[in-house]
């Protein structure tokens, strides 16, 4: 890294501490955050979303997360533990389908809803990704809606009510249509030190292609262009190929068969943690997203992840990409990303590093976390 990249990184860093200061102020005096989701953020497989709850904590500020509903026993996975964090789900009764135990069931949720949020006194109230309009009702106020992969489907009674919404990408800013109030933040993700093992890089067999290509993250179709990897492990045999992450029935059963190639190797989803080696054996990331309507509202989160470890990316053209700017090149002709994949073989990881920190910078918690303080104290940041 040169001198100049260097200091722009360190005042870059100054300027995000310093705000991320007076953000913790503003949190401070509403009493922390009250985080709720319909679905589990804090399952085994875990979300970036994460980090500003533990990024909140780690510096004092109490925050309950609310993760999911239901009766059976919830046990959260922490990557990172804080005396300030908790992390529930909302108890519901048994035999919701039943009339007359939903009505009692939506009675407690309610309840419970509204007891966590007189336990912080005034929190932020945020909803990440959704909620259900009548747990919507029960809280006094709204502060911040975080819209997830799903832009086409969001509660009215959210949308409405909130204060400020924030997307993960352009697409999504637009579709909502309030521009006043709407303002597109990438996902928080900081990587650090202890984000990936100490590991040696992944052994392939003696006569597996040198030069690597994969796809690490989720493989479930039809998000993921199982047909466009397909075609990319039949006609490049002197290329290897890596996909490691989770599958779903249709995606598993068409990686299966793939594995009859000499230059494809599968890999179960593993943690983030235990990705390095995975990571240090390419060098190309291919993020080969399918034109999925349910994934318009994402953002991958990969890409940060690959320009860590120095690698490129080349991506599919759809709306969860566009917000990769000038960073990743973005095709949908498979004949041009083969070609483009083949060019940045031979890049410079120099090159890439300096695309890690402008896509970093974006990304950081702390960014994510004063850009929304600074909105609800009426102090609106130009940098989202």
């Amino acid at each position: 890294m040169n001198i100049v990249s260097l200091s722009v990184e360190n005042r870059n860093q100054a300027s995000i501490e310093e705000r991320f200061g007076r953000a913790l102020t503003f949190f401070e005096k509403r009493g922390g955050v009250l985080f709720l989701s319909r679905e589990r953020f804090w399952d085994k497989h875990g979300f970036v979303q994460q980090s500003l709850a533990t990024t909140l904590a780690q510096r004092g500020i109490p925050v309950l997360w609310l993760d999911g509903m239901g009766w059976k026993p919830y046990k959260p996975t922490f990557s990172e533990k804080s005396s300030h964090l908790s992390v529930k789900q909302i108890p519901t009764l048994p035999g919701r389908r039943i009339g007359p135990i939903d009505f009692v069931s939506r009675k407690l949720d309610a309840f419970h809803v509204r007891h966590a949020y007189k336990r912080l006194g005034n929190p932020v109230v945020w909803i990440e990704e959704n909620i259900d309009s009548y747990l919507a009702e029960a809280l006094p106020n709204i502060d911040v809606f975080s819209v997830f992969d799903d832009p086409h489907h969001l509660p009215k009674e959210v949308l409405g009510r909130a204060s400020l919404i924030v997307t993960q990408n352009s697409f999504a800013k637009e579709l909502i249509g309030e521009p006043k109030k709407t303002r597109v933040a990438l996902p928080p993700m900081e990587i650090t030190g202890r984000t990936f093992d100490i590991v040696p890089p992944f052994r392939t067999a003696f006569d597996f292609p040198e030069r690597v290509m994969g796809c690490v993250g989720s493989l479930m179709a039809p998000d993921f262009d199982v047909s466009l990897l397909e075609f990319l492990v039949a006609t490049q045999k002197d290329i290897g190929f890596i996909a490691a992450g989770r599958t779903n029935s249709e995606s598993q059963h068409r990686i299966d068969t793939l594995k009859a190639y000499k230059n494809f190797i599968y890999v179960p989803w593993q943690p983030r943690k235990k990705a390095s080696a995975l990571w240090q054996r390419l060098q190309v990331s291919l993020l080969l997203y399918g034109d999925y309507p349910k994934q318009e509202g994402g953002f991958p989160t990969r890409a940060l992840e690959a320009f860590y470890f120095g690698i490129p990316c080349v991506a599919t053209d759809i709306a969860k990409t566009h917000d990769l700017n000038d960073l990743v090149f973005r095709s949908n002709d498979p004949a041009i990303i083969i070609e483009k994949a083949r060019e940045l073989l031979e890049t410079q990881k120099e090159i890439i590093k300096a695309k890690y920190e402008r896509l970093a910078y974006r990304m950081n918690p702390k960014l994510h976390l004063a850009r929304v303080a600074e909105f609800l104290e009426g102090k609106d940041a130009t940098d989202w």
